[in-house]
């Protein structure tokens, strides 16, 4: 048999024992039987290194920040934030030339995401640390683009999200402004045309993100791609307003996500996410913060080398205290509804299913045409609630999408919920009713519960209990819990059934036996039939 960990793959001798190692957290053991190769993955989340800033200055946390991007070598898509990182500070290495030529050949074949290079390479050009040759490539990539939906093409280009949207437009914009006597061979226009195509365009975008907010709200993958798009339209419109208008849309998805921040890591509830929740320590929107704040524990991602190469635009000065304060508040954002509750030893957090003006139409005006996320529907990649007593303690809930983890379906086994629950959060304790249909391949929903994180962890029956500090978590659970590690070790606790009921509770208390009588004299019960959850805490129905 074999054994990969972190990338390093050693024979394990049969008959003998191995070892995993405290820095080892992704093991992966492979073994040959009968001639068939079978593999078992796991990981050690207890075996993860959160790192955090040494700099004790913003000024120098931006700086070192960016040094960090410039000294990677990346390759194609993803090296060309590496080639801006560099290159916003003055330097170069003997490798940007291909990868430009090699992003440049990648974006021609018209794939997904090839707008995210090409809003790079197009700032780059608008510098001057660029070789003729190399401007002469991107130039040629420029004007042969599809810029939009409605121009001819048969590709894989995907235009509709929120972040890719306003890439484009940016994208159309700026290239449109760079060539704007040269006839973009796509679809035949001219640059200046592509300009004011792309100028309209943008407006129509960001008078729609004022009014509604983000159907990506909090999302630890796309914010950075917005905002990156936003900064090029801060950077390049040639028009004020216009930039000034792209700078309040960065601060306001900034001031969420230090409002969400808890010690030192940004979470909440989110409109798209992948299985990098599971680690919110290293998102992308952690890296935004570790960027802005030495308060924030260190994360890397390519897309802050646009901050860092942004000259129009600086991060909110306050977002280390926005980050530290509490927090008591619900707000709209988009289609849904959020609610937030902080103190110094516990954050909860949640999308309230179905939003108040879907659930009371009559009574409560919507804060615009929304039509939100419906209980018992089919949900996709969705977040729908996040509680922490520290940077390595999380806990939520969701019903998978997947029969497995580490499946690439959306939703998948640990993101997103395959059916949508029944979800309110009242200030320190949230309640969730799932109905899931039999046709559903998954019969079960699960909780991410990191045992080893906590100081003290109890699982009994249809109760667990965690502290960390003064801060403490219980979850109930209308069915009994087991305990599983398929791939995490020691963090599942599933519930089999598909019509269940589940609570958070969350309080500071420094003892956890006292904690859990007090969630106890809560006495939830659920009513299959009637799908009402009943407790001393709050009442919930499905319906």
């Amino acid at each position: 048999a074999s054994v990969r960990a972190n990338g390093l793959e050693q024979e394990w001798a049969d008959g003998s024992s191995f070892a995993i190692h405290s820095e080892l957290w992704q093991v992966e053991v492979t073994m040959m039987l009968h001639g068939q190769s079978l593999s078992r993955k796991f990981e050690i989340p207890s075996h993860r290194t959160i790192r955090v800033t040494t700099a004790d200055t913003v000024e120098r946390a931006r700086k070192d920040y960016i040094r960090e991007l410039a000294d990677k070598q990346g390759s194609g898509r993803d090296g060309v934030m590496n080639v801006l990182a560099r290159h916003s500070l003055g330097q170069r290495s003997d490798t940007d030339t291909s990868i430009i030529e090699e992003a440049c050949d990648w974006i021609d074949e018209r794939p997904d995401c090839a707008d995210f290079p090409l809003s790079a390479l197009l700032r780059l050009y608008a510098g001057t640390t660029l070789t003729g040759d190399e401007r002469d490539r991107i130039k040629r990539t420029a004007i042969g683009f599809r810029y939009w939906q409605d121009e001819p093409g048969n590709d894989a280009l995907c235009f509709d999200s929120e972040n890719h949207s306003l890439l484009f437009h940016g994208c159309q914009m700026i290239a449109g402004d760079l060539f704007p006597e040269e006839t973009f061979t796509n679809c035949c226009r001219s640059g200046s045309e592509h300009a004011v195509i792309g100028r309209e365009r943008i407006a129509d975008w960001l008078d729609k993100k004022e009014a509604e907010g983000f159907h990506e709200f909090l999302s630890s993958t796309y914010i950075p791609l917005t905002v990156g798009a936003l900064l090029n339209v801060v950077d390049f419109s040639r028009d004020a307003e216009t930039s000034r208008r792209s700078a309040s849309l960065i601060d306001r998805l900034y001031t969420v996500i230090a409002e969400h921040a808890f010690d030192g890591i940004t979470v909440g509830p989110q409109g798209r996410v992948y299985r990098n929740i599971l680690t919110p320590d290293a998102s992308g929107t952690q890296a935004m913060l570790a960027y802005t704040t030495p308060q924030a524990v260190h994360a890397t991602n390519g897309w802050i080398s646009f901050l860092g190469a942004s000259e129009g635009y600086n991060p909110p000065p306050d977002l280390a205290d926005a980050m530290s304060a509490p927090a008591s508040k619900t707000y709209s954002e988009a289609n849904v509804e959020i609610t937030l509750e902080k103190t110094a030893d516990w954050l909860l957090t949640s999308l309230q299913l179905p939003a108040s003006w879907q659930e009371k139409p009559s009574q409560v005006e919507p804060p615009f045409a929304a039509t939100g996320l419906i209980p018992g529907r089919q949900g996709y990649q969705q977040h729908l609630w996040h509680a922490s007593l520290s940077r390595d303690c999380h806990v939520f809930v969701n019903h998978p999408g997947a029969t497995f983890d580490f499946s690439s379906s959306r939703p998948g086994f640990w993101y997103g919920n395959g059916h949508l629950p029944r979800t309110y959060q009242n200030r320190s304790v949230l309640s969730q009713i799932f109905n899931t249909p039999d046709d559903h391949p998954v019969p079960f929903t699960h909780a991410h519960w990191p045992t080893d994180a906590f100081d003290e962890s109890i699982v009994e029956a249809h109760w667990a209990f965690g502290r960390k500090g003064s801060g403490c978590v219980g979850l109930w659970c209308s069915e009994p819990l087991s305990l599983k590690s398929e791939v995490l070790t020691d963090r599942e606790l599933r519930a089999d059934g598909r019509c269940v009921a589940w609570m958070c509770f969350c309080n500071t208390e420094s003892d956890l036996n006292t904690f859990s009588q007090s969630c106890k004299s809560a006495n939830p019960s659920f009513d299959k039939e009637s799908l009402e959850l009943v407790s001393e805490a709050m009442y919930l129905s499905f319906e």
